[in-house]
């Protein structure tokens, strides 16, 4: 919330309660997201999921998953884009469009619900895997140098 626009600043409020005091320089010089102009937004969730993952089944969980969230608005319709084949897993852009005031609600009951829906589904999060590989050092030749023992 803006409090206030003088000669030199503009003061805001935020929605967690804290003062922040914008110099006008920065204002003209600098662009702005304004994400409060209008009266929807699009909530994006980036995720990774294993290579092993069926994509279509992954496509329908995340509209089940849209559809039953009061919170979504079915126009727009859900955005769900592949972005990248990643070290760990493939990884997707999930967006939902919700009206402006329902945006911490439509945050933590999407995540809970994909979280859920993923679990029933045996659909797996991505995460870094290392397989690390030893090698036996070759044994010492016989009659090769070598380091001899000092008797005690």
């Amino acid at each position: 919330m803006i409090l206030s626009i003088d000669l030199l600043s503009v003061k805001i409020k935020t929605f967690d309660n804290q003062y922040i005091r914008i110099p006008n320089s920065v204002l003209i010089n600098t662009e702005l997201t304004n994400v409060t102009r209008f009266p929807i937004r699009r909530l994006d969730i980036k995720f990774a999921v294993a290579y092993q993952t069926d994509v279509t089944r992954l496509r329908r969980v995340l509209l089940e998953v849209a559809a039953a969230n009061p919170h979504c608005l079915d126009e727009p319709e859900p955005l769900i884009v592949f972005t990248d084949f990643g070290e760990s897993g493939m990884h997707f852009l999930f967006g939902v469009w919700f009206h402006k005031p329902d945006q911490l609600q439509v945050r933590n009951s999407l995540m809970q619900q994909i979280k859920e829906s993923f679990e029933a589904e045996g659909i797996r999060f991505a995460h870094p895997a290392r397989a690390l590989h030893t090698v036996e050092p070759p044994p010492a030749a016989a009659g090769a140098p070598g380091r001899k023992r000092r008797k005690s």
